[in-house]
């Protein structure tokens, strides 16, 4: 996954139209307007739809990929309904001329209510990508400290008699200042070993049974 961007962050989504879309000498909004972006129209709903499809596929992740494949289904499934068949005028075997007037173009089907409603379905897609990709680095750091404690629970350390005297002194030591919350994890972090056994410690080496 490339790193992720954020699009709330309006200067860095402005930089990164720009780019996108190669626009020098005018302005973002006056060339989103132009183009037909900001209108209240199925065609213009399904632009802004490519455009966030654009910014958040590089950043795919295992979870948000079937999301964003769902946009990208019904992106194609408009360019298809939305697509204008002209029929050939000239083969390669035959001279060049001028293309009839009368020659038939099949225009698409109108746009149906159906085919506007699965346009915003797909951006309520791109919005529950975006807020999982707000919480990934959130559940990596929530899975790797899984991982580490469970390994430390299959490999318990053993802890001597010092060692768990003093985790008891810092533990209750906490408790009476009033900092009970996040003691016992802290702890397991500085000992190697996992909460439990921090609290269990500690109840074994309740602060009268401490030697001084």
């Amino acid at each position: 996954m490339s790193q992720q961007r954020d699009p709330e962050d309006p200067i860095e989504m402005d930089k990164w139209i720009r780019t996108y879309y190669g626009i020098e000498n005018e302005d973002t909004d006056a060339f989103l307007v132009r183009k037909g972006f900001l209108a209240d129209t199925p065609e213009a709903l399904a632009k802004r739809l490519q455009m966030a499809y654009a910014w958040i596929d590089p950043q795919a992740t295992p979870q948000t990929r079937p999301i964003i494949d769902q946009i990208k289904a019904i992106l194609d499934d408009f360019e298809r309904k939305t697509a204008v068949d002209i029929p050939p005028t000239w083969q390669p075997s035959q001279p060049l001329v001028m293309p009839q007037r009368d020659v038939p173009i099949n225009l698409p089907p109108s746009l149906t209510e159906v085919d506007t409603l699965q346009l915003e379905k797909g951006q309520m897609l791109f919005e529950q990508a975006k807020a999982l990709h707000r919480v990934h680095p959130v559940a990596q750091a929530q899975e790797k400290y899984r991982q580490a404690q469970s390994e430390r629970a299959t490999k318990p350390r053993k802890l001597d008699e010092a060692q768990c005297k003093r985790i008891a002194q810092l533990y209750w030591a906490s408790h009476e200042a009033g900092s009970v919350y996040g003691v016992a994890k802290k702890l397991a972090g500085m000992y190697d070993v996992t909460p439990a056994t921090i609290r269990a410690t500690a109840n074994k080496y309740k602060p009268d049974a401490i030697d001084e």
